[in-house]
């Protein structure tokens, strides 16, 4: 509800968690307390510095004649609202004002703070871990003791393939050469360990009454070695807050009482170093903006009691922005504690409690107003708190509590889903002073706005990272879902979705790339080819024939792994080579050099499944010996300089750009998002041997597995729901004919797409029903146990591997960029698995899969590119899917695939008015041979724009390897 802070930055070193141990008493200082009274805590005072906020200069300006009227809403009632004047909600925050607040966290009907609390009393260890990328078994008892030969000492550790499967995981072979050489897994190929430093800064600390449940486990960390070598060397925390008394009164206090955490030096002992910053949000980004972090520091910002709901939506979004920009860096993170309560009654009540604390809470604010602005007038004059009434108001529309002060003749409106809150002018014509800007006069009833406190769904807050770039790492809620803690991260790079907060994009995502989508999708380029996937793989072929069935023996692999199958450099290659061509093409140059690379390059290979001897589209002749292959060097070159062109087409102004270029830049730049899917794909089955995505926190999958499970239990049956939908029409495509292009120039409002997206038509959808969610690997595997070995192997999806010849939940590990993880942890994922093998589970259920018009109608209501879709790299791996739900408008949607395509029944073919590409012959047409199934959604890895309405893709419904799944049909 109340809050005001500031951040710090620092990356991070993850470890493998098998390798840390519980210090003992060689290798670790003791956490002994000062002998010796400690200094209080130091306090950085930045209100009297240059960047300073002036109180009364925002009270002038909000009160200030002139203003717009605001109506929250749309509604009669909404009018009653409406207002012209605020009062800065800092007004709240005096010595005076905190001490109300904290009357308030104590009251029963005030249900954010005891949810809060109960978050951190419950998973402040897990959370403390996670601030600073550390696994959550970290600090649990069972893991500590195990590592430091305790009751579990006799038995082996808990090795994992990769950091991300803690507990649980399959026990890996010493020296295999396979497993853990990239990934800091069991063949210890690590670096030498390096103790960094932390520090954790929470903007608007209040009483800390919370916080202590996260100092308390910081400080654990602080015992935790590596090798003999501490995790840590130290972990500091600053407390920003507006007030400096209340800041050295209540770090004093937690000294004192937590002597065994906290201290006020570093004084060698591993306890965690207090200290606070007296500045409003604003001057404490400044401060932090101007200050510099070392490559050895990891940095976390702490954001909690639903501060964030005093901010409007779109200034939420553009605060988080800036933490983000100025002093978050790659990899750094924020918890941040959002109000989700949708009960109207409830929140009514917390925020007008029948004893009036909280009245008495904004009368002080009231009266703090006025003696900063023009100090006490005596009479009846002034921002006094006699003059005027507390209203309070939820409005359920935008999911915002409205606090408003009335002088009882205006109004006063608020339209959005918040709790507002209002003073309103009891007396007529009151006078208010604004120093050196003459007076202002309120009438009668007039509405002035104090404070808001919005609401936030599980889309809304998903919405309002992404709009900020900031990227969900985490999430834990209390035991009545009414408060999330949410630990976000800034990613290495970020795909911004298309409509988040429900603001339509500025420009049309659809249309010409900018310039910043390519430097986008460069980085994940790089970041998959250079990053994950370790350079002694791109030699490879972890899929020796991309089209072959999970059914082949071993003897068609070998005999055809010469023959078919591309090794991953030539994707490497592939992706510039393709751009180039179409480039130079274009303007009419002679090819980027190497020239030959052109020939090498240019296209891939799709054998066909029932015989993979046959190849039946033209193909690039690549070399077939691993010394005839050009460098990685040599290509990288290369690519820099298909870059550096394509850099130089944005030289020119967009406006002089026409159609055909404009096409042109955008096929090059859909073909190579596309490509690193499919280098995805073929990543995933050397799971194990592949390194963390740099720049991103390496997921707790046991934690994560944990919360998962506690939301399934909660959701019930509304998860093995089926949808009925009654007979309607859908449009699938768009109109986007390059006969169009001619020599038109470039229409910033055109939508491009592929040759199988054009045109658009109507097509007619008799009634079906649709499961609410697509089939998970535990239904999966549950359905293979059933029927025992009659199944057979080929039903086995590519996606898991097994311990042994027998799916079971013990044998059944699932694949993942982060190496093979227990199926426990993955249990309500999506299973990825081919169309045929899907096909059957339908089957045996009596249904079938969805046909590609089916599924238009489903994403209608739930689109993929939401911020619930799992799409545009919010993950590096699965989730489980979401459940259709009721929307503040009423309506039913928002549901989501969890990160995989899905497969339908429709045959890829020639539809009505379908016309090949010419720049691009055989995209589609190629592909029209029976075989190849339509494939519509997105992945963890699609970006947004792929994950359009109309985008449709296609492979052989016996093609095991791309990570889709299904829903399943009835009539």
């Amino acid at each position: 509800m109340r809050t005001t802070t500031q951040p710090a930055t620092f990356p991070h070193n993850h470890q493998s968690p098998a390798t840390f141990i519980r210090p003992n008493s060689a290798s670790a200082p003791k956490a002994t307390p000062a002998q010796t009274p400690l200094p209080p805590p130091h306090i950085l005072d930045l209100r009297g510095s240059d960047l300073s906020f002036s109180l009364k200069d925002e009270l002038i300006k909000g009160l200030a004649d002139g203003q717009p009227r605001v109506v929250p809403g749309d509604t009669p009632e909404d009018e009653q609202f409406a207002y012209t004047r605020t009062i800065d909600t800092l007004c709240l925050y005096s010595d005076a004002g905190l001490e109300i607040y904290e009357k308030i966290t104590e009251l029963g009907e005030y249900y954010v703070f005891p949810a809060e609390l109960e978050i951190l009393r419950e998973y402040g260890s897990e959370i403390a871990c996670r601030m600073f990328g550390e696994p959550s078994e970290l600090l649990t008892e069972d893991y500590l003791e195990r590592m430091d030969g305790g009751s579990n000492g006799d038995k082996d550790p808990p090795y994992a393939p990769t950091p991300a499967a803690s507990a649980g995981a399959r026990k890996e072979k010493w020296g295999d050469g396979a497993v853990g050489v990239n990934n800091n897994g069991v063949n210890g190929s690590i670096s030498s360990p390096k103790s960094r430093s932390g520090i954790a800064i929470e903007l608007g600390s209040g009483s800390l009454a919370k916080t202590k449940h996260l100092l308390r486990p910081l400080a654990k960390l602080l015992k935790v070695s590596h090798e003999g070598v501490p995790a840590f060397k130290s972990i500091e925390y600053k407390a920003l807050d507006v007030e400096k008394n209340s800041l050295v009164e209540t770090l004093g206090k937690l000294v004192e009482k937590e002597p065994e955490s906290v201290t006020s030096v570093h004084d060698g002992t591993p306890r965690v170093v207090v200290g606070g910053i007296a500045a409003t949000y604003d001057e404490g980004l400044e401060h932090f903006k101007a200050s510099s972090s070392s490559d050895d520091e990891s940095k976390s910002l702490v954001w909690l009691g639903s501060s964030v709901g005093n901010f409007t939506r779109p200034d939420a979004a553009s605060f988080l922005r800036k933490i983000a920009t100025n002093v978050l860096t790659s990899g750094d993170t924020m918890l941040i504690g959002i109000d989700n309560c949708a009960d109207g009654d409830k929140i009514r009540t917390a925020y007008d409690d029948p004893k009036g604390v909280t009245r008495s809470f904004i009368f002080e604010g009231i009266n703090h107003a006025g003696r900063s602005l023009h100090g006490g007038l005596g009479g009846n004059g002034g921002l006094a708190s006699k003059n005027f009434k507390y209203i309070s108001r939820w409005n359920a529309q935008i999911g915002r509590h409205e606090v408003k002060s009335s002088c009882p003749k205006a109004r006063v409106s608020l339209n959005e889903f918040c709790e507002q809150a209002y003073v309103q002018c009891k007396v007529d014509n009151l006078v208010i002073p604004l120093e050196g800007q003459g007076t202002v006069t309120l009438k009668k009833n007039e509405m002035v706005r104090i404070e808001v406190s919005y609401k936030y769904t599980q889309l809304e807050a998903l919405a309002l990272f992404d709009a900020a770039g900031l990227r969900l790492v985490q999430q834990w809620t209390d035991s009545r879902r009414l408060h999330s803690i949410y630990l976000i991260e800034k990613p290495a790079f970020h795909f911004p979705l298309h409509a988040s907060l429900g603001v339509a994009p500025a420009i049309n995502p659809y249309g010409l790339p900018s310039l910043h989508e390519w430097e986008t999708m460069w980085k994940t380029w790089d970041t998959i080819t250079l990053g994950i996937i370790p350079r002694e793989l791109l030699m490879k072929k972890p899929i020796p024939l991309r089209g072959l069935g999970p059914s082949a023996s071993p003897s068609v692999f070998a005999r055809l792994i010469n023959r078919a199958g591309h090794i991953i450099l030539f994707y490497l290659g592939h992706i510039p080579a393709f751009a180039g061509i179409h480039l130079c093409r274009y303007f009419g140059e002679a090819p980027i050099e190497p020239a030959q690379f052109a020939d090498i390059f240019e296209r891939g290979i799709d054998p066909d499944i029932a015989d993979p001897t046959q190849i039946n589209h033209w193909h690039s002749q690549v070399p077939e010996k691993a010394d005839e292959w050009p460098s990685l060097e040599k290509i990288i070159a290369y690519q820099e300089r298909v870059r550096e062109r394509i850099r130089k087409v944005y030289t020119q102004p967009v406006e002089a750009m026409s159609m055909r270029l404009a096409r042109v830049m955008f096929m090059i730049y859909e073909h190579e998002a596309m490509h690193a899917e499919t280098l995805v794909y073929i990543a995933l089955q050397a799971s194990n041997s592949l390194v963390p995505a740099p720049g991103f926190q390496v997921p707790d999958f046991k934690s994560l597995s944990s919360s998962w499970d506690r939301l399934v239990a909660v959701e019930g049956a509304s998860r093995r729901a089926v949808i009925p939908f009654g007979a309607t029409t859908v449009k699938i495509g768009h109109n986007d004919a390059e006969t169009a292009d001619a020599d038109a120039k470039y229409d910033a409002s055109h939508e491009f797409g592929w040759d199988v997206e054009n045109p658009e038509r109507e097509v007619a959808v008799d009634g079906f029903k649709i499961t609410a969610l697509p089939v998970s690997n535990g239904e999966y595997l549950a359905w293979l146990e059933s029927a025992g070995a009659s199944l057979g192997a080929s039903l086995i999806p590519c996606s898991w591997e097994l311990d042994g010849t027998t799916a079971t939940a013990e044998t059944v590990r699932v694949k993942t960029l982060y190496g093979e993880v227990p199926l426990d942890y993955a249990k309500h994922w999506p299973v990825s698995a081919s169309a045929t093998q899907l096909l059957a589970f339908a089957k045996a259920k009596n249904g079938r899969l969805p046909t590609q018009a089916e599924l238009a109608v489903f994403h209608r209501h739930s689109p993929v590119d939401s911020a619930m879709g799992n799409v545009g790299f919010q993950n590096f791996h699965p989730v489980p899917p979401t459940v259709p739900h009721m929307q503040r408008d009423g309506s039913v949607g928002f549901g989501s695939d969890g990160g995989v395509w899905m497969w339908t029944s429709d045959v890829l073919a020639p539809h009505d008015g379908f016309s090949p590409s010419t720049i691009y012959p055989g995209y589609s047409s190629d592909f029209h041979d029976g075989t190849h199934l339509i494939v519509v959604g997105g992945s963890y890895v699609t970006p947004p724009r792929l994950a359009r309405r109309t985008f449709v893709n296609f492979y052989q419904a016996g093609y095991p390897y791309v990570v889709a799944g299904a829903r399943i049909a009835y009539d």
